[in-house]
């Protein structure tokens, strides 16, 4: 767990207030000497994360940064407490009972784990057992100090899950969180809790999803009206992808001319346009789904100035912000897409056997919609 929030104006091994300095890692607690930084190790090791744990007016316990991050900026990683695998019975007991969870193979984290659990709020505890758990490859992981980040509906942060490889015929689960704009020393570390369709709610009705879920009145700056006009982004964004909808409804995709992929993608650019440059609502993702959205119908439309533009826009999502998963992402679908570089150039219709490679045969193919 990160260290608590302090003055930071004594040692924190000898409680001496002379000769100060921060620890180079952390930023969050001071020593007088590398004496009594290495003599605090053992612990602190643990604790130390560029992140102070604190009450957060009105959130209960949350994370601030105790120094400033830049756009991109790693915060820290983190190895997870839990991770199963599929979508099974066995997630459904998590949140009856906490000793009900499958167990993680190293027995200190579990045990910290446990601890952890059972001294939670029952708040607290919504957040870990219901909350934003990354649902990624079809796993569920749980981190014990990332689910500490309250939300906000206009989020600094985001997390993702790294690519790890087996040690010693283990395969243990790491997450990264990362900056997403500037974050200043002192600021409050905050992450979307809303999954892709609740992020197009109205904000009266983002606030129901939260209270129902995690007890808790929203109170960030989207909420408040500190950042304006987004309400009437999201219903352009709504009016947009339902005429999307209307129009897949009516008739099948295998029926679609030209002149209808050319209407889908320019319906869908100028909703990744709203995404990308003005929208702040929602998780950092929905833009690269939006974008693969967008990609798939100019590869229909024979349009490859804005498929390139639609994987332009994903590109700089993924290296702006650093996540790594989001760049895998990117890379997958540039090579899953690149196979039909022939048909594009040929101009001509899409023949059966490539919609259905792009809108039948890829899990992800709607994810954007």
């Amino acid at each position: 767990m990160p260290e608590i929030a302090t003055e930071r104006i004594s040692c924190r091994t000898c409680d001496t207030s002379v000769g100060l300095s921060r620890c180079a890692g952390c930023h969050a607690i001071s020593y007088c000497s590398a004496q009594c930084q290495r003599k605090d190790w053992p612990r602190h090791k643990h604790n130390c994360l560029p992140v102070l744990l604190t009450e957060v007016q009105g959130k209960g316990r949350g994370l601030v940064a105790s120094k400033d991050f830049k756009k991109g900026d790693l915060i820290f990683t983190e190895t997870a407490a839990i991770s199963v695998d599929g979508f099974g019975e066995g997630i459904q007991v998590w949140g009856a009972d906490p000793k009900n969870l499958p167990m993680s193979n190293d027995p200190m984290i579990m045990k910290s784990f446990m601890n952890q659990v059972m001294g939670l709020s029952d708040r607290e505890r919504a957040k870990l057992f219901e909350g934003d758990l990354n649902l990624a490859r079809r796993e569920k992981i749980i981190c014990l100090d990332m689910f500490l980040i309250n939300h906000s509906c206009a989020p600094n942060s985001a997390k993702g899950v790294l690519e790890t490889k087996e040690t010693g015929g283990k395969n243990k689960k790491k997450m990264e969180l990362r900056a997403i704009k500037s974050i200043v020393k002192g600021e409050e570390i905050t992450i979307c809790y809303l999954d892709k369709t609740e992020s197009a709610l109205t904000p009266a009705e983002m606030k129901t999803v939260l209270q129902d879920i995690f007890e808790f009145d929203c109170q960030c700056d989207v909420c408040t009206g500190k950042i304006c006009d987004q309400d009437d982004l999201r219903l352009l964004l709504d009016a947009g992808l339902r005429t999307v909808h209307d129009i897949r409804h009516q008739s099948s995709i295998y029926d679609f001319k030209q002149n209808d992929w050319k209407k889908e993608t320019l319906m869908l650019e100028n909703l990744v346009n709203i995404l990308a440059m003005q929208y702040y609502i929602g998780r950092v993702e929905n833009i690269p789904s939006m974008c693969v959205a967008f990609a798939f119908a100019a590869q229909m439309a024979r349009d490859p100035v804005r498929l390139q533009k639609a994987m332009d826009v994903f590109k700089k999502i993924a290296e702006d912000t650093g996540l790594e998963f989001l760049k895998l992402k990117y890379d997958f679908y540039e090579k899953f897409i690149g196979q039909w570089a022939a048909e594009l150039k040929s101009m001509k219709p899409p023949a059966v056997e490539e919609i259905e490679y792009f809108y039948r045969s890829n899990p992800h193919a709607m994810n954007g919609l």
